[in-house]
């Protein structure tokens, strides 16, 4: 097979569903005549008879189709028993069956659903959805389906591009990704091969300047550098990750903060500060879009490419030394951040229901905790209030926020106008949690507010040491 109808198969296989139904305990039978036809089909809907289907006393049929959507109807010509399956067709890989996953949101027989959840399947995985269905002569059954595209993560996208014969760097795997999304939304089935294979060699043509336009420029340090400038200075931490670019740029909203023009202006302000008092921190991937796992930061590359021009254009020092934004995402930088607050007053300002620290060991070396609770979610809104808090606290504590982006906002401003020290601390809390429950970097944390699960619900906390170290609520 020419490598160019490889690429169409695995493209089509991708948007692509597969009915196997098989009819037994057959009665009234005419010799000859297939037990399943279409009535009244007007779609690309395939319909075959594969003879190793036939078995003693039973007959079969194969349905599929390139398409996420489709609602068909079958004429059952006898009496009989149905077993419908739901699987995708087959792609070999090294003469071994491939798993192109596709996943099946809902399935439908005479207008009754028969999924209680969605459900990721491939050739090999294929699920039984009705092994019993008794039809008489001439009944009709209508199926209705609705299929979305399967989340590859690298190494599945690796061995797709593998089949492919393209070059397995990351750039074509997210290239990969964009294809199968532009694919769920054409609609123009006819020109649908055309497109792909002209999408495919654009791409592959295209690919290099990209690569080249992401080429580092700033320079970030090291997560070891990072963190070795935050122990050994008395510097403010102020970070800047994909949500904070975002709304600084207006390209999208993070879950518990709405995009606000005071906010994003206030963001570009920092980033482009100059003052030695503050680390700046950025995204390491702004230099080097392959240090991530696709499966867990998916729309890091794409995010990259539609923000940097703008990052750079806004940053009009590129000789500065910018910090690590992921030192609050590594675990391993727990005990280092330990030493920073170990003996110190703090001040913990973080939404009412992050409870940095609850439940764990991360602050059990400090000297004294105050908390300022703030709105879990569009906390920037109430500014203006909790500044005027923050500003109520002698300035010889050391100040933690868990805060979104708000935190870069106050960080910034309670070291430039009132001498603090203050450390956008994010997520640690959360990962050392997930770390110590062995979740990597996500997962439900019991009685704390995470975002990234959605997990936004939770119970009152009546911790008698938490509830003792509120200082203020803002409303």
């Amino acid at each position: 097979m020419e490598v160019r109808e490889l690429k169409e198969k695995i493209y089509k296989t991708i948007s692509s569903y597969r009915l196997d139904i098989l009819a037994t305990e057959l009665k009234n039978n005419i010799d000859g005549k297939n037990i399943i036809e279409f009535v009244g089909n007007d779609t690309n809907t395939k319909i075959i008879y594969p003879e190793w289907l036939n078995k003693i006393n039973s007959k079969g049929a194969i349905i599929f189709n390139n398409i996420l959507d489709d609602s068909i109807k079958i004429k059952v010509n006898c009496d009989c028993k149905l077993k419908i399956n739901l699987k995708n067709s087959l792609i070999m890989l090294d003469d071994s069956p491939y798993p192109i996953y596709v996943v099946y949101k809902s399935f439908k027989i005479n207008k009754q659903e028969m999924l209680d959840e969605k459900v990721a399947l491939w050739h090999n995985k294929s699920l039984d959805i009705m092994s019993n269905l008794s039809a008489k002569k001439d009944d009709i059954v209508e199926l209705d389906l609705k299929l979305e595209l399967y989340s590859y993560n690298r190494s599945e996208l690796q061995d797709i591009a593998k089949i492919l014969k393209i070059h397995t760097d990351k750039n074509i795997n997210q290239a990969i990704l964009e294809i199968v999304q532009e694919i769920s939304s054409f609609n123009n089935k006819d020109n649908l091969n055309e497109y792909l294979i002209k999408k495919i060699i654009y791409l592959e043509n295209e690919l290099q300047n990209i690569k080249t336009y992401l080429q580092p420029k700033l320079k970030i340090l090291s997560l070891d550098s990072t963190m070795d400038e935050l122990v050994k200075s008395n510097r403010s931490l102020v970070r800047f990750g994909d949500g904070e670019i975002g709304l600084m740029f207006g390209k999208f909203e993070v879950g518990f903060q709405k995009y606000n023009l005071q906010l994003s202006n206030r963001l570009i302000e920092i980033i482009q500060n100059n003052n030695d008092s503050v680390f700046t921190c950025i995204s390491p991937h702004y230099n080097n879009c392959y240090s991530f796992d696709i499966k867990d930061e998916s729309t890091w590359l794409h995010f990259v490419v539609k923000t940097k021009r703008e990052l750079y254009n806004t940053i009009v020092n590129y000789n500065k030394n910018y910090g690590n934004a992921e030192i609050t995402r590594n675990v391993s930088n727990v005990l280092k951040f330990k030493n920073i607050w170990k003996d110190k007053d703090i001040v913990i300002v973080e939404g009412e229901a992050t409870r940095m620290g609850v439940g764990n060991d991360l602050l059990d070396n400090v000297k004294s905790i105050k908390r300022i609770l703030c709105p879990k979610e569009n906390a920037f809104d109430k500014y203006d209030d909790i500044l005027k808090a923050c500003n109520k606290i002698d300035n010889s504590h050391l100040f933690l926020i868990a805060l979104g982006p708000t935190a870069t906002v106050l960080a910034y401003d309670l070291t430039v106008g009132g001498g603090y020290r203050a450390l956008d601390i994010g997520h640690l809390d959360i990962i050392y949690e997930c770390s110590l429950r062995g979740f990597g970097q996500r997962g439900p944390v019991p009685g704390k507010y995470v975002n990234e699960i959605n997990q936004r619900n939770v119970p009152e906390c009546k911790d008698k040491d938490y509830l003792s170290q509120i200082v203020e609520i803002i409303k």
